[in-house]
């Protein structure tokens, strides 16, 4: 009887990870080829083994290849000896799997967030946000005029450890609290404890983050920031006059909303196909930046073209001039799982719950991205704005300014923390309709 590993049959590696044939299948194949007479007590021993007890996930296609390559001894003295063999090797094919498949989800991650593109270490982001934390609570602490908060935490399950680096790094870098719960037991009060945290860092603006969390539920990462300021030089409510706005820049959706106005040296520009205007809150250190395409259908195309590299330079070109404002008052808040878009923009493994790798995080191997939630409120009226979330322009030529900035359809807003060097962005949204 042939006891070797290369009587395995060939697999074609797609169809196996397709088919997604599970280790305890494989396994039995295995004792099978092995020999008949040991099938039965080989199983046995493979099942009290803890390393291969469970064998719900799925056996990764590169040991196929792998156990062909390094062919386990054909005469093994003992059944012991084989399963020693056997496990000591699946071992290491696992551990180089895990390897693998967390530097492929950590490549994904980074091409989505842009980290790749902009060629950042790992070291540079962390200090980077480090750096614009630190900014935050500087800012906070110096400034009377507006509120600006910034909070992070992670609730962890009971049953789950974090691995020291990882902690050290979250709490260090990212000023992260991390607290423990039961998930499982007691899911209701730990979708309270979340909901009451996010409540008290937005200053009571965000209050059902979630509605509810599955028991299997291992880890929630927490962002909360909340913003409220006074601008510099108010809109006169005297002024404030019902106006048309074209919601969605179509004419038949037109519709008449309280719109603020003001005539006043502000900073301001025009390029061929938008215009921005900065309004300063109280202290200048923060400003609300609107960008306004110059046709009423152009959201679209202004999203499309805008990347950090053109908000710098649209920033530098900006300047003092006579303006007469016309902006329409607006509150709305919105909520979404971002989880589908974060897919559609190319990180999918770590949303998959047998392919996501995460023992950067924990040596836990069932940890994989179920939803990522973002809720976000604002305000912008006369006195000033409050907002909270919970989650190449050289072809640009400025043209003749002019003085009149009407916001009567669809642009895209962001409030810049302008007195730090790096013009941080803490909110960026866009109103399409009202």
């Amino acid at each position: 009887m042939d006891r070797s590993i290369n009587a395995l049959p060939e697999i074609d590696l797609l169809s196996f990870e397709n088919n997604k044939l599970s280790k305890w299948k494989y396994l039995t194949q295995f004792a099978q080829i092995v020999g008949k007479n040991w099938s039965s007590d080989y199983l046995n021993i493979l099942q009290q083994t803890s390393k291969w007890r469970s064998c719900k996930t799925n056996i990764n296609p590169h040991i196929v290849v792998l156990l062909k390559e390094h062919k386990i001894p054909s005469c093994a003295s003992s059944i012991q000896e084989l399963t020693g063999s056997f496990i000591e090797r699946m071992t290491k094919l696992e551990k180089c799997r895990s390897e693998r498949l967390m530097a492929f989800i950590k490549e994904e991650l980074r091409t989505v967030l842009g980290y790749e593109k902009a060629n950042l270490t790992n070291n540079s982001i962390h200090v980077s946000f480090q750096n614009y934390l630190s900014e935050i609570l500087l800012s906070r602490n110096n400034s009377d005029s507006y509120i600006v908060k910034n909070a992070n935490a992670i609730v962890v399950n009971d049953n789950v450890d974090l691995l020291l680096k990882y902690k050290n790094d979250v709490q260090d870098f990212y000023h992260a609290s991390i607290r423990k719960t039961d998930f499982a037991n007691n899911a209701d009060e730990a979708v309270k404890e979340i909901n009451d945290w996010v409540k008290e860092k937005t200053n009571g603006k965000i209050e059902n983050l979630l509605e509810e969390l599955e028991p299997s539920t291992l880890m929630v990462l927490l962002n909360a920031v909340y913003f409220k300021g006074k601008w510099k030089v108010p809109f006169d409510p005297r002024f404030t006059e019902p106006r048309i706005f074209y919601n969605n820049g179509v004419e038949s959706e037109r519709k008449t909303v309280n719109t603020m106005q003001m005539f006043n040296s502000l900073r301001f520009a025009s390029f061929d196909d938008f215009q921005v205007l900065m309004l300063p809150y109280k202290g200048e250190n923060v400003s609300f930046l609107i960008l306004l395409p110059q046709q009423r259908n152009g959201l679209q195309a202004l999203e499309n073209s805008l990347t950090s590299e053109k908000l710098s330079i649209i920033l530098d070109r900006l300047d003092e001039k006579r303006v007469r404002v016309s902006l329409p008052k607006f509150k709305f808040g919105v909520e979404e799982d971002l989880s589908e878009k974060i897919q559609e923009l190319g990180a999918n493994k770590a949303f998959e719950r047998n392919a996501a790798d995460f023992s950067g995080l924990t040596s836990d191997s069932q940890v994989f991205i179920n939803k990522v939630i973002h809720k976000a409120v604002i305000e912008v009226n006369e006195e000033g704005s409050e907002a909270a979330a919970a989650t190449g322009i050289q072809s640009l030529r400025s043209q003749i300014i002019s003085d009149n900035f009407r916001a009567d359809h669809p642009f895209l807003f962001a409030i810049i923390e302008t007195g730090s060097k790096s013009n941080m962005v803490l909110f960026l949204g866009r109103v399409n309709n009202l």
